[in-house]
């Protein structure tokens, strides 16, 4: 895998100053941190996306346009903008989304059922054994990582 992962952290947060900082959703504020050695990438009210998190996503859109397109994300252009940026972009993007449904769930009273938990949980030990030793050394990511992601 051919990241550097200096730069690709800096990156991220650079791409969190300039499309989250200081916005809100609705009442709830968004706190990019720029203090990476905290593994803290932005925060929504009291739940943080950590820097593993987004890594696991950033990885699989790397994977998939690898796989789909034979694509080298950190190599291409994309409509002037280099792919790298428009991969980043569209990592927290979802990302915050996803934190934003999860609120949206838990106001509404909405939660997974135990069966769900348990095929979370299953999903997450299965997706942790795939990956191979360069994606784990670049995400820094545990099982329990993965299997919040899938549960929000």
């Amino acid at each position: 895998m051919k990241i550097s992962t200096k730069c690709k952290i800096m990156g991220i947060c650079v791409l969190l100053l300039v499309n989250l900082g200081g916005c809100k959703m609705g009442n709830a504020e968004v706190v990019v941190n720029t203090d990476i050695l905290n593994n803290e990438v932005f925060k929504i009210r009291d739940e943080i996306c950590t820097l593993p998190q987004a890594r696991v996503v950033l990885t699989n859109y790397q994977n998939m346009y690898a796989t789909m397109y034979g694509i080298d994300l950190w190599e291409r252009e994309f409509q002037g903008n280099d792919l790298e940026t428009y991969v980043k972009d569209l990592t927290i993007s979802r990302l915050a989304q996803i934190m934003a449904m999860d609120y949206l769930a838990e106001e509404r009273e909405i939660s997974l059922t135990k069966e769900e938990k348990s095929k979370i949980k299953k999903a997450a030990e299965d997706y942790y054994k795939s990956l191979n030793a360069a994606e784990k050394e670049y995400m820094q990511v545990k099982q329990a990582d993965i299997e919040k992601l899938y549960t929000r």
